[in-house]
Order: structure tokens, then C-alpha cells, then sequence
């Protein structure tokens, strides 16, 4: 039981506990017992003794009637009515406000969670937009880095493999004149 319809619940309870004790305690009792009166009225409860007789043919007892305080027992009931009508009334009155507020609280909920998820959209297709136009950007960058660094190293190649000739065409030269010295050398 979820904690609103507890409360709920022991509120009427309260409720019905305090009209019925109300009416039982603090109404106008019109049927004062006059102690007169009582032993008139056991007196005629001991004359009607053969009610408690058994019925065997109706298989029932006959209860002997007890006309003592039937106003206060009249009184008791219609308090009781009375409190159950109010509690029906504070239930139903209760339920209609908690479905009223729950109908705004859902409606507020979904407002709010709409609103959420746009604001979560949004800012999300901010940061795509951002990523993609930083990854463009970094992309030109690397590009133009790489574009930079591949004509240096053509350049730098070229220039190591003239290097290279130069230096292998004079070796080859100092190469053939030391092998010509070395053949006239032997030769003479």
C-alpha cells in the first residue's frame, strides 16, 4: 500500500472513530433510565421467559426482546451511518484530489521530460556539429602538415641523392685513378 492511500486510510478511520464517538457520548440523550422504571421492565423480561424457548420445527432459539435502550441503540447506528457516509464521502472527495494532483504532477512530469530531451538533443547535435567541423579542421591541418612535409623530404631526398652521385662518381673517379697508378706502378 503506497504511502498516500495509508494515510488516507487512517484518516478516515480517525474520522469514523470521532463521529461515532461523538454521537455516543456527547448527543442529547432524550431516554434518561429512570432506575423506577428497570425493575418494571425486568419484571416484564422475566414474564416473557418462554421466548428463550427452542423452536424445534424452526430449529431456532427465541431471544428474549429487550426494549431497555432501544433509542440508544437507534442513535448508535445512525451515527454510524452517518460516520460511514462522511468517510465514503472524504474517501471519494480524497481520491478526486490525489487523481487531480496526480494528473498535473504526470502532465508536469512529461512537460519537463520533453523539454529535457530537446534540450538533450540540441546539445548534442551542438557537440556533433563541433566534432565533425574539428575533425574537417584537424584533417585540412594534416593535410596541409603532410603536404609540407613531403615536398621537404622530395627536396631533401633530391639533395641526398646528388649528394650520393657526387660522392660516389668521386670515389669511383679516385677509385679508377688509384687502380691506373697501382697498374702503371707494376707495369714499370
Amino acid at each position: 500500500m503506497n504511502p498516500t492511500m495509508k494515510y488516507i486510510f487512517y484518516v478516515v478511520l480517525a474520522v469514523v472513530v470521532l463521529l461515532t464517538g461523538k454521537e455516543m457520548f456527547f448527543s442529547n440523550n432524550d431516554t434518561a433510565v429512570n432506575p423506577a422504571v428497570i425493575p418494571a421492565q425486568n419484571a416484564e423480561i422475566q414474564t416473557n421467559n418462554s421466548q428463550n424457548a427452542l423452536n424445534s420445527q424452526k430449529g431456532e432459539i427465541k431471544m428474549v426482546e429487550n426494549n431497555v435502550n432501544n433509542s440508544a441503540w437507534d442513535k448508535t447506528k445512525e451515527a454510524g451511518s452517518n460516520a460511514w457516509e462522511a468517510t465514503k464521502e472524504g474517501a471519494a472527495n480524497a481520491g478526486d484530489a490525489i487523481a487531480e494532483k496526480s494528473g498535473d504532477a504526470w502532465d508536469a512530469t512529461k512537460e519537463g521530460a520533453g523539454k529535457a530531451w530537446d534540450k538533450t538533443k540540441e546539445v548534442s547535435g551542438n557537440a556533433w556539429e563541433a566534432t565533425k567541423e574539428g575533425a574537417a579542421n584537424a584533417g585540412d591541418a594534416i593535410a596541409e602538415k603532410s603536404g609540407d612535409a613531403w615536398e621537404a623530404t622530395k627536396e631533401g631526398a633530391g639533395k641526398a641523392w646528388d649528394k650520393t652521385k657526387e660522392v660516389s662518381g668521386n670515389a669511383w673517379q679516385a677509385t679508377k685513378d688509384g687502380a691506373t697508378k697501382a697498374h702503371d706502378a707494376m707495369t714499370d
